[in-house]
């Protein structure tokens, strides 16, 4: 279980499964878990597994510690391996002839369309329709690899990825820049920011067309046989001859993201046109016009796979598989997070390559693929007991004892009550109490109301910036009250006793709230992580999370830890070291790094927090030693967390679906 033996299972790792057997399950989660996560990944996906593995993994939780395993079957069946980049986010893939792949990485920093999309509500996820394509992409070019920046075509050596050339005769302008690239067996094309599109030969001398786009080009396709080639700007798609770059024909409809050909020639085109709400396929099979077929998600990028399939990459995460005969989206392949760079179809290996910028490369088997539907919306989650709260956008659903019921209301938060027999929606300053029956009651506070939780008395405390007030929740009536003035909006409230408790805003303003007592007194402490930093409070100390960029890529860790009464800041999170002008962070040994920005936060004991990732990682970090006690892995970028009160968690990934987590396991 040491470094050296996870190097050692990554040799055995199979290239393709051959079968769904606990065995191959078992490696194909194993290939990227222990990147990620090493020894206690390992053990986590034996463990998931069952049979023999489990046994062979179950002695080696004495080194291990615990985890945490998913109460039922683990979602994404069509995932076959992911692998993780820590450093420099997968933007394209190309996949060779032999069964492997090339991947393009943003190795700098990079302002591109791939950044991380407004946190919005699925099924439609607002994020840019501009396609920007990634610097230093590249392609197999003879016997080098063919790549390019912003303004230089490059030729790299394929194996140390030297620049060995830089092509003459492209770009005349300052204000040119290149945007995509492709390449064929006989010659490379680029589309530049002013619609030119050119043709790289053998001889590596570049040639441009006659005719030009009227702006920018953002996505080039070839056809199979090489003998076609097709470019995608705002004002259409344009075919070309790819020998002599003669224009075949033009299809002029704004709105095209992305292009392909069927392995017969059939040119595809997706369009995603936000201000109608249009997102299609168009199949170009001859004819005045394309056959369109609707999409349910907004197209990104798109491939041919055999049997006249097609693969479509959505902005919202999913993958959908397309039947061209009959134009019905017959399933789907979930787990990535939004916004995916990269397509590819490998037939050696009956595969689809994709990357996303939640930094991964996952491969999919699309015979597994899921039943088409709406993404499940999940808009707020809460526990409490055994019980669970979601908040579905257009409603709630409360389940207590396995028991589910639905009320016809959404809110700002939810909380439950620690014996899960209540919850609570809070709208505004109403509050809605929900009991397990489904029966309601509702209470309107007059003060600005920012978080609530529950106090070991069992009294709701509901706060804001300039008061609180102690609810008894049987009559659903205010018991006590205290003003206060605090500067900044809350980040933080939880129990500092039976009834106690302490509020604190972003700007460290801080007060103790006690019932009776009506003016508590406020203090400043300086909490480190600035306005886009994540809060959680325990007893006797306030830990902060929040995200940084450093080598192109958002990292997030645990940045402070203040205690109280002194309010000091014990310790900071991470080290961050200098080398070449690049801020790297050089994560410590039991110093927590998401690779990711984090999705969520929550208390998860007397004296520990938990958090979620994009890049799929639980961790639960104690506050009094700032080490990890805990992580899960998971396929899926998650999005939302909840601590339930066995030990255990829930958790939300980007698709919208619950995963149950249950109690650390031990021996």
């Amino acid at each position: 279980m040491d470094s050296q033996g996870a190097r050692a299972l990554f040799e055995q790792l199979p290239g393709r499964p051959a079968d769904d057997t606990a065995a191959q399950r078992f490696w194909r989660r194993a290939s990227h878990r222990v990147a990620r996560g090493g020894a206690r990944a390992l053990l986590q996906a034996a463990l998931e597994e069952g049979g023999a593995i489990a046994d062979e993994a179950r002695p080696l939780l004495v080194r291990a510690g615990a985890v945490l395993r998913p109460v039922g079957p683990a979602p994404s069946p069509a995932l076959v391996q992911v692998r993780e980049f820590p450093q420099g986010a997968p933007a394209f893939v190309v996949a060779l002839a032999d069964g492997r792949f090339l991947v393009s990485a943003f190795a700098g920093p990079w302002q591109g369309a791939l950044a991380e999309p407004p946190a919005v509500p699925h099924p439609r996820r607002e994020v840019t329709s501009s396609r920007v394509a990634a610097p230093k992409q590249v392609q197999p070019f003879g016997d080098a690899l063919l790549g390019f920046t912003a303004s230089d075509l490059v030729l790299l050596d394929r194996h140390t990825l030297a620049v060995d050339k830089k092509i003459a005769g492209g770009l005349k302008r300052a204000s040119e820049k290149l945007t995509c690239l492709i390449a064929g067996p006989a010659a490379a094309y680029t589309g530049d920011s002013e619609g030119v599109v050119r043709r790289l030969d053998a001889k590596h001398k570049l040639v441009a067309a006659k005719v030009k786009h009227a702006s920018g080009v953002h996505h080039l396709a070839l056809s199979p046989d090489g003998a076609r080639l097709a470019s995608v700007a705002p004002d259409g798609v344009r075919l070309w001859s790819a020998d002599a770059l003669k224009e075949e024909l033009f299809h002029a409809e704004k709105a095209v993201r992305c292009v392909g050909f069927t392995a017969e020639g059939t040119l595809l085109a997706a369009v995603d046109r936000p201000r109608d709400g249009a997102r299609e396929l168009l199949v170009f099979a001859g004819g005045a016009a394309p056959t369109r077929t609707p999409l349910p998600f907004s197209p990104r990028e798109l491939v041919a796979i055999d049997g006249g399939r097609v693969v479509i990459a959505c902005d919202e995460g999913p993958l959908l598989l397309v039947e061209l005969a009959t134009g019905r989206v017959v399933g789907s392949l979930l787990g990535h997070g939004p916004q995916p760079g990269g397509l590819a179809w490998s037939a050696a290996l009956g595969l689809v390559a994709s990357t996303s910028s939640d930094g991964s490369l996952r491969l999919w088997d699309p015979a597994r693929a899921e039943p088409v539907g709406p993404l499940a919306r999940v808009d707020g989650l809460a526990a409490g007991g055994a019980s669970l709260l979601v908040d579905r956008g257009d409603n709630v659903e409360f389940t207590v004892g396995g028991a589910t019921v639905r009320v016809d209301l959404t809110g700002d938060e939810l909380v439950v009550r620690r014996d899960g027999q209540l919850a609570v929606v809070r709208n505004g300053q109403t509050l809605h109490f929900i009991a397990p029956d489904g029966s309601t009651r509702e209470l309107e506070l007059d003060l600005d109301v920012q978080w609530m939780t529950f106090l070991p008395s069992g009294a709701l405390l509901a706060a804001g910036p300039e008061g609180a007030a102690w609810i008894g929740p049987a009559e659903a009536k205010v018991t006590s009250k205290a003003a206060y003035v605090l500067t900044g909006d809350l980040c933080a409230l939880g129990a500092v006793g039976d009834a106690e408790a302490r509020v604190i805003t972003r700007a460290g303003s801080t007060a103790v709230l006690a019932p009776g007592k009506k003016k508590p007194a406020v203090t400043t402490v300086e909490l480190e992580g600035g306005a886009d930093a994540e809060f959680v409070l325990g007893p006797d100390a306030v830990a902060t999370l929040g995200s940084f960029q450093a080598e192109g890529q958002v990292w997030s860790a645990l940045l402070a830890r203040v205690t109280y009464p002194g309010g000091q800041v014990l310790s900071t999170w991470p080290k961050v070291q200098h080398v070449e002008n690049a801020n790297y962070p050089a994560p410590l040994p039991g110093e927590p790094h998401f690779h990711g920005a984090i999705a969520a936060v929550v208390e998860a004991g007397a004296d520990d927090l938990a958090a979620v990732s994009r890049d799929g990682t639980l961790r639960v970090v104690s506050l009094a030693e700032g080490t990890e006690r805990l992580r899960y892995d998971a396929d899926n970028a998650l999005v939302d967390l909840a601590a339930a009160g066995d030990g255990g968690f829930w958790a939300v990934d980007v698709s919208g679906r619950l995963l149950r987590l249950g109690p650390p396991q031990r021996t």
